[in-house]
């Protein structure tokens, strides 16, 4: 989407204002990881990068396991051309939301960068096989079903045979 990035429908007062009300509340508890990486976009669309990077990486250590959180930072990164981590933190996103897939945001994605999309998505998959090698936990084979649905359907089915023969009924 061509829009995903470009804020310039709202003008900045507008944003002033956001960024009071959610520094107010960030004062009231400085741990609350959703208005950390709200503001972040508000800093983003006002043009203070450094700021907004700064608080997308305070929410996502404290909350590291929200995918939209390392989805934000893939965004950020696109748009500061800055590849060094997108790939694991698309990886992330997927191992810990597999229906990242069928977002519309990985739809677009892809379809723009095939090879990021691919190669982020293979090192979820090896990173949950070895996860689930060292801890056979069915919540992580479940995931992996989801990302192997694709491309090997055959394993995935696998998988979910096993996940769902452990289950008690």
């Amino acid at each position: 989407n061509p829009y995903l990035l470009s804020i310039t429908a709202l003008n900045k007062d507008t944003l002033e204002l956001a960024s009071k009300d959610l520094k107010t509340i960030l004062k009231l508890n400085p741990y609350d990881d959703e208005n950390l990486h709200n503001l972040a976009w508000v800093y983003f669309a006002l043009g203070h990068h450094k700021t907004a990077q700064d608080l997308l990486t305070r929410a996502i250590k404290l909350d590291p396991y929200n995918s939209t959180y390392h989805i934000s930072q893939v965004l950020f990164d696109l748009k500061q051309n800055n590849n060094s981590e997108l790939k694991n933190h698309l990886a992330k996103a997927f191992r810990y939301s597999p229906e990242v897939l069928e977002s519309i945001f990985y739809k677009e994605f892809s379809k723009k960068y095939p090879r990021l999309a691919k190669e982020s998505k293979a090192i979820a998959i090896s990173g949950l096989q070895t996860e689930i090698k060292a801890n056979n936990n069915t919540i992580l084979k479940a995931r992996l079903a989801r990302l192997l649905l694709e491309e090997n359907p055959k394993k995935a089915k696998q998988i979910l045979d096993e996940v769902t023969t452990s289950l008690p009924n």
